[in-house]
């Protein structure tokens, strides 16, 4: 990040949001879970960023609400390479 007259600057490359699906004004959900997982936008991967918006998407398309507690039931916070990304949980995640 950089700041320049007092605005702060952060950059993201093209990639990010071809490949990411990423799209601005970001959704409340996704400033929601990076909030709750303590990130910047600019930690995630470029593999991590589908994982929350094609959870989104389904969400959406089933009209589900979406929240951070639902989204944390089917995925857990990976780092590679010193980025972060989700993972899926394996085996029975419900009691």
């Amino acid at each position: 990040m950089w700041y320049f007259g007092g605005v702060t600057y952060m950059t993201l490359y093209a990639m990010f949001f071809k490949k990411g699906n990423l799209w601005l004004p970001i959704t409340k959900f996704l400033g929601d879970i990076l909030t709750r997982y303590g990130l910047h936008i600019s930690q995630i991967s470029h593999v991590g960023m589908p994982q929350i918006t094609h959870f989104e998407f389904i969400c959406r398309a089933q009209n589900l609400i979406l929240t951070f507690e639902m989204f944390n039931v089917f995925y857990y916070v990976s780092v590679a390479s010193g980025f972060y990304s989700f993972n899926s949980r394996t085996g029975n995640v419900l009691p």
